[in-house]
């Protein structure tokens, strides 16, 4: 599922499976209005993923089984380009067509294309089986899996092994990258389970921070615990958002239940906590107020609105028990490495982070 850069639009996509035989795509209008909010606009049938461009609502490119990638007009949901793979292809087993940051590019399956001539330009050597790459933000470099690769002379610039089968994401304000590490799978014959061939996922319990205006340095690694099915991160880069699958065994994943959680960037769990203090000192101050003959019968939340705490406990219902906050560290940060980037989970108490969640996550 991918957002739109005006968040005026909306595609899905699923990957057949036993229980899903056919793969489709669908385009969705975002309205305002209360009762529909979505409007279905397109379906495109064959597609494994796809995603929107970057400088515009313009254009939309999918990526199919068979590892060909298209390029479609959002508004008319026609094919403007299609790029068909060679004969020995990388043929990635989470492969994704990815647009450059400045629409120009696609690399798909370690094939760089210039798209608008249908015109390949370079194939990238092959050093493993399932990550297909991404376009680093500088403009100049290409990422697949370990490999830092030079987008001017194609040379191998430098190797990372923490990228190793890593999903690769990046903030809006494109200085922190996020990986997601795929579940490690054995293939036989030259094939891997079918629980494993979603192009997303499954992915292992911990995500990892990277510094991507200072050559992909670490910046830590965070245990949810739990299963991770996707993370995005909000469009002000305050909160990360992940899907966590609530099954212990990955053959189920897609079946089972799910819960939605948020996390707090720039913020550790500590310095929230001295916030919370400082704020009930604040409520028994105005307490001590009422009490002295200054009382109002009038509260802001019975307006009808809904007030900034329950707003946090919606959007993040499903955030830790008591039973599993005792599992964090003794910080009380999610549990990880020590790094410069502190990710906490959101509470209750987190009145900053709920203006934040009233922006559209994807």
């Amino acid at each position: 599922m991918a957002l739109s850069q005006t968040g005026k639009m909306m595609v899905s996509a699923s990957t057949a499976d036993t229980e899903r035989p056919h793969n489709n795509c669908v385009l969705w209008g975002i309205s305002d209005s209360k009762t529909d909010i979505l409007e279905h606009r397109h379906s495109i049938s064959g597609i494994d993923h796809a995603c929107f461009s970057n400088l515009s609502d313009d254009l939309l490119l999918c990526t199919m089984a068979d590892h060909k990638c298209s390029v479609v007009d959002v508004y008319t949901g026609k094919t403007i380009h299609t790029l068909s793979n060679p004969p020995g292809s990388n043929s990635y087993y989470k492969n994704h067509a990815v647009f450059n940051f400045t629409d120009d590019l696609v690399l798909n399956d370690g094939l760089l294309w210039d798209y608008r001539s249908s015109t390949a330009i370079h194939k990238f050597d092959k050093f493993n089986n399932f990550v297909s790459g991404v376009f680093s933000p500088s403009g100049i470099e290409i990422i697949i899996n370990t490999e830092i690769w030079d987008l001017r002379t194609f040379k191998l610039l430098n190797t990372i092994n923490s990228l190793d089968n890593c999903l690769l994401k990046f903030n809006h304000s494109r200085d922190v990258m996020y990986g997601l590490s795929h579940v490690k799978q054995e293939i036989h014959d030259h094939e891997i389970s079918p629980s494993y061939k979603h192009v997303l996922g499954p992915f292992e319990s911990t995500f990892k921070t990277f510094d991507a205006g200072n050559g992909f340095s670490s910046l830590g690694t965070y245990d949810v615990r739990k299963q991770i099915v996707d993370l995005s991160v909000c469009r002000r880069d305050r909160t990360v958002v992940t899907v966590e699958s609530t099954n212990e065994d990955f053959t189920s994943l897609w079946t089972g239940g799910s819960v939605v959680k948020l996390y707090l960037v720039g913020r550790s769990k500590a310095e929230r906590d001295d916030d919370v203090d400082e704020e009930d000192d604040e409520d028994e101050d105005d307490e001590d107020d009422e009490d002295s003959g200054e009382n109002s019968d009038f509260d802001e939340d019975d307006e009808g609105s809904l007030g900034s705490e329950e707003l946090v406990e919606v959007m993040s219902s499903s955030s830790l028990s008591h039973d599993e906050e005792d599992e964090e560290d003794e910080n009380g940060e999610v549990a990880g490495s020590q790094s410069s980037l502190n990710i906490s989970l959101m509470s209750e108490s987190d009145e900053d982070g709920a203006d934040e969640t009233q922006g559209r996550i994807v």
